[in-house]
């Protein structure tokens, strides 16, 4: 949790990874099921509202002042297209900070990667392989008008 001191306001950081004293990566996470959306207001809110207030109250801090500071919104569900629109215009303009975004999707392939394995599985029962996802992809395969199967939607 940090606070403005000017306005009062507070933002929770949902992780927090600092590296020595040159970096900052503040991480919002929302743990959805794939087919969950993230919508451009909830991602125009986190950009206008949550991510200067975190960049203000950490930049107050002394040993923060000289690091490179990065926010990512992290999904297991997906972004819309205007939120992805919203996210890539921000990551491309914004100057004082870096922004950064990762759906479902890249987020398995990154945790795929990290050591020990138990991270990736733990990731893919509650997310991937839950009940619910997997009777979600059910429904979406028969109704799709590609015919694409749940198997081989599971495989992506």
């Amino acid at each position: 949790l940090v606070m403005d001191p000017d306005s009062g306001k507070q933002a929770d950081i949902d992780v927090c990874r600092v590296k020595g004293n040159q970096e900052v990566w503040c991480y919002e996470c929302k743990g959805y099921q794939p087919t969950e959306e993230i919508t451009e207001a909830m991602v125009s809110h986190w950009l206008t509202d949550r991510v200067p207030l975190m960049h203000r109250a950490l930049r107050r801090e002394v040993r923060f002042q000289n690091c490179a500071i990065h926010f990512e919104f992290w999904t297991s569900g997906r972004f819309s297209a205007e939120a992805e629109r919203r996210l890539n215009s921000a990551k491309q303009t914004t100057t004082r900070y870096a922004i950064g975004f990762r759906d479902g999707a890249e987020v398995r392939r990154y945790i795929a990667q990290v050591r020990p394995t138990a991270v990736a599985k733990m990731f893919d029962e509650h997310f991937f392989q839950h009940a619910i996802a997997k009777s979600e992809r059910r429904g979406a395969a028969q109704s799709s008008p590609t015919g694409t199967s749940t198997s081989q939607m599971e495989n992506a």
